[in-house]
């Protein structure tokens, strides 16, 4: 028989266990945020699912031109041109020898009309960089070539080496630093090893992969749903606790690429926990922030049926991508400009500007913590085409998956094609117009152009264009738009569409095998359409959904295709009468509905533990 003594010694060990124990779950939070009516259908996924294939559903599948739209070929080259304008766009500072500034010299809005900041931003490097390399890959050009390779060589400048990551400023002697989760994720690991894949040019190496090791550090610190700002130095929250949980897209997307570096699939295991833990919270409105975020997760999750059989995971890639593209949705502009999220004003279009113009678009931030009183109700160009341009990735792989439905992505595509020439001064009538912008360069975007009534008394021409000014660090989607939508392909009738999904490949511009594109008919009745396929050698066959569709076409000549009402394509190149399709291949698991479930587990597993602790401590067991 044991005596009191010994019992009450094992009760004090116990409590001792027991707290140690307690002290050391780790359940993930959620603040409780109060929801207003408008969006009380994204307080489950089912729910937010339904509502943003209705609206989806009424959106039109085109519309007109500006009048002085011409072609994203022509727009592009423009752009490339005036974004070599020294002084005006890039300058020249003791830390970095050529850096871009966010804006142009004197249209810079945030300093009013006489100010310009004279720091320049990895952002606005990374933005416009990075397509303008690809861009040559296609047009060389010597001067141009040696000119963007001067720039890329200034970005380790960029590097703070002690803690082992790019940040948004040349790194001097910081002891610390603010990172916005955001930036961070999106410039200094997705857009910098992108363009260390598709350039391999040494010095982006250990930049690229130190970001990337510290991002991944951030992400295990905050269980991958990361808050709004983090220390540089500790990796922590810092600042306020507005949460950013959809930057683990962007990160998601980026382990990727980095298998695709290393062929270590670690990567991809992080990768997959980053979209689970972002589609596991319960709410999916929590799930929101800048679109490109989930935009991006929507593509990583469906490059990931492609590498499914290299690790060892039950989750349904499929579907997985398919919620984060309507999670996406929830700040998409639809039925002449209403938005289901809360921003507290409700602007209408500008008087230039069509009634309809933002339909299609998203706006550029809703953030869930301010729900009602904060956020951007008004489409910005940089993210406009940053929230559809992964979709190239998604639509590459998930085309032929079962649930997914092609016209609701192409709709959204076709309008952002047509409308964001909105952006631009030859579009914009002279009395619309700051008194900057018919003299400024006028193939650099403005940031914003309808965002009148968000901003009162202290703005003196509420319904001009560009409060914010042009916009250098979103001038780079001008030449994605091209990348996408004209580059290697072309349709006759300006109003259907021909995306090329080979746009964000490692090897470009891709082999006439390995070309995929999708082809929409976005009229309410069959049509027999024309499309040129550009940047081809030799003749090919053209396959439609694996189908042979035509025989021996020759470069730069045309072929007609047949499609239903709001009907699409998928099309693929050989010298043969067979083509194979990407595999629509996955594992099939119900994903977890939420975080809460997770603590639940976690906790269920804690009170295991205390119960078996209790039971050694305090029933007697018999000597043996």
């Amino acid at each position: 028989m044991r005596k009191k003594g010994k019992i009450t010694l094992n009760l004090f060990f116990t409590l001792g266990l027991l707290l140690i124990l307690l002290f050391s779950i780790s359940i993930p939070v959620i603040s409780k945020i109060s929801i207003p009516g408008s969006l009380e259908a994204y307080t489950n996924w089912t729910d937010m699912i339904n509502s943003r294939k209705s609206a989806i559903a009424k959106l039109p599948a085109y519309d007109d031109f500006p009048d002085n739209a011409t072609s994203w070929a022509d727009y592009a080259e423009r752009c490339f041109e005036d974004l070599l304008k020294y002084d005006d766009c890039w300058t020249s500072e003791a830390t970095v020898e050529k850096g871009f500034r966010p804006y142009i010299k004197g249209a810079d809005g945030y300093g009013g009309s006489t100010w310009t900041r004279q720091s320049t931003e990895l952002m606005a490097a990374m933005d416009v960089l990075w397509p303008m390399y690809r861009y040559l890959q296609l047009h060389p050009n010597a001067s141009r070539q040696t000119m963007v390779g001067d720039f890329i060589q200034e970005l380790p400048d960029y590097y703070a080496e002690p803690f082992k990551q790019t940040i948004n400023n040349p790194y001097t002697d910081h002891t610390d630093y603010r990172q916005d989760s955001w930036y961070y994720m999106e410039n200094s690991v997705l857009k910098y090893g992108h363009l260390y894949l598709i350039s391999n040019i040494s010095v982006l190496k250990d930049p690229y992969f130190g970001s990337l090791q510290s991002g991944l550090e951030m992400a295990h610190n905050f269980n991958y749903l990361f808050p709004q700002f983090v220390s540089m130095k500790t990796k922590l929250i810092t600042e306020n606790n507005n949460i950013n949980y959809c930057t683990a897209g962007l990160l998601a997307y980026s382990l990727i690429d980095a298998y695709e570096l290393t062929g270590d699939t670690n990567y991809l295991v992080e990768a997959v926990n980053a979209l689970t833990a972002v589609r596991a919270v319960e709410k999916p409105f929590e799930v929101m922030y800048e679109p490109q975020e989930l935009g991006a997760g929507a593509a990583a999750a469906a490059k990931m049926i492609n590498y499914a059989g290299l690790i060892s995971s039950t989750t349904d890639y499929t579907q997985l991508a398919l919620d984060l593209f309507y999670a996406e949705e929830q700040v998409l502009y639809y039925d002449t400009g209403k938005i289901d999220w809360t921003f507290g004003f409700n602007p209408g279009a500008s008087p230039w500007l069509p009634a309809s113009w933002r339909d299609g678009m998203h706006s550029p931030y809703a953030n869930p913590k301010e729900l009602g009183n904060g956020g951007i109700n008004a489409p910005a160009y940089k993210e406009n085409i940053e929230a559809v341009m992964f979709w190239t990735d998604y639509l590459k792989y998930i085309y032929h998956s079962s649930g997914f439905k092609a016209v609701e992505p192409l709709k959204i595509l076709n309008l952002n094609r047509i409308k964001n020439f909105y952006f631009f001064s030859p579009n914009i009538p002279d009395q619309y117009e700051r008194f900057y912008g018919p003299t400024t360069l006028q193939y650099i975007p403005y940031e914003d152009i309808d965002y009148h009534d968000s901003r009162g008394s202290y703005d003196p021409d509420p319904y001009k264009a560009g409060y914010n000014g042009k916009e250098i660090y979103g001038a780079g989607e001008t030449l994605w738009n091209y990348l996408m939508f004209e580059a290697l392909g072309e349709a006759a009738d300006n109003k259907s569409l021909i995306v090329n999904l080979n746009v964000f490949d490692r090897d470009y511009p891709a082999e006439r095998d390995d070309r995929v594109y999708i082809v929409f008919n976005p009229y309410n009745e069959q049509r027999t359409l024309t499309y040129t396929l550009k940047n081809l050698i030799e003749p090919y066959n053209v396959h439609s959904d694996g189908i042979l569709l035509v025989q021996n076409i020759q470069p730069e000549d045309s072929f007609n295709i047949t499609l239903p009402a709001l009907g699409s394509a998928y099309l693929t190149l050989s010298n043969s009468t067979t083509t194979s399709l990407p595999t629509t291949e996955t594992t099939t698991t119900q994903i977890a509905s939420s975080t809460t479930s997770t603590s639940v587990g976690y906790l269920g597993l804690s009170l295991v533990a205390i119960v078996t602790i209790l039971y050694f401590a305090v029933v007697p067991r018999k000597k043996l």
